[in-house]
């Protein structure tokens, strides 16, 4: 199983969340019947198809975009075939300046799900969003903080024989991850780039993975390509790194999870109307 398909069967909780996120925006935000519609860090493309998709005005344009380029073929290939609406882009929205430049104003509405506690430029993809909106455009995301699974990337960094591979990880984290209040961090970031937020929570959040599935997890949110013929034996040696922080338990079945634990950050925003 390749890491698109591996992220599809283990991120039915992610939309869950998105689901959950887009009726809250229902109450704010008004559908155009043909609006434009951007999904950053759309992944291999299942919650952007089986999330948004079906929720959205049935004239809404949608684009997915992702910076790695097999996740977003696997998305084409499964999604965007048979559906004239919907595409997905490999596009990575820090830094691909083209692609935001040839956007200017044309988003009503953007979302974001899971995507941005892996970005480390945080202020610079906010100013883009912003940049590819429509004035009066939302803008809606969430992400994780907190998340014990950045201590497995810690611990594993350190090991020799990963080091060359997940050295560089902390490059991908949000700057907030760790820090106390990252509610009020990242509310005073968007208000700089001349956002109003609308509303923004911080719940916690526990899912028992069971350990079965726990390697096969972690190689699924690893934030940039690992080679294939080391994607087991990383997830395997994850899993023995789960166990020695003591990451692991056992559930009222007798079986044996990974528990993750992390906050979930939701935030609606929106760029204020011309006046």
């Amino acid at each position: 199983m390749n890491k698109a398909q591996l992220y599809v069967e283990l991120s039915k909780k992610n939309e869950k969340d998105a689901e959950r996120v887009f009726k809250k925006c229902a109450g704010i935000v008004k559908w155009k019947d043909d609006c434009a519609v951007l999904d950053i860090g759309c992944g291999p493309g299942n919650v952007t198809n089986n999330a948004l998709v079906p929720a959205l005005p049935k004239a809404a344009l949608i684009v997915g975009i992702d910076k790695q380029g097999a996740l977003v073929d696997y998305a084409n290939a499964k999604y965007a075939t048979n559906d004239s609406r919907l595409k997905f882009e490999n596009v990575d929205v820090v830094s691909d300046g083209a692609f935001v430049a040839n956007h200017r104003e044309v988003f009503h509405h953007i979302f974001s799900f899971y995507c941005f506690h892996f970005v480390r430029e945080l202020e610079l993809a906010l100013r883009n969003i912003y940049t590819m909106l429509k004035p009066g455009g939302s803008f809606a995301f969430t992400c994780s903080m907190h998340n014990n699974f950045f201590s497995i990337m810690s611990h594993m960094a350190k090991m020799e024989k990963w080091t060359p591979h997940i050295s560089q990880y902390e490059n991908y984290l949000n700057p907030y991850e760790s820090t106390p209040h990252p509610d009020e961090d990242i509310r005073a970031v968007l208000l700089k780039v001349g956002f109003q937020v609308m509303d923004i929570t911080m719940d916690p959040h526990h899912w028992k993975i069971p350990f079965a599935d726990a390697s096969e997890f972690v190689v699924s949110r690893v934030p940039f390509e690992l080679p294939g013929e080391i994607q087991r034996e990383f997830g395997s040696e994850s899993a023995d790194v789960i166990r020695a922080l003591r990451l692991n338990d056992v559930d009222e079945n007798g079986t044996e999870c990974y528990n993750l634990k992390f906050t979930a950050l939701e935030c609606l925003a929106v760029k204020p109307p011309l006046v």
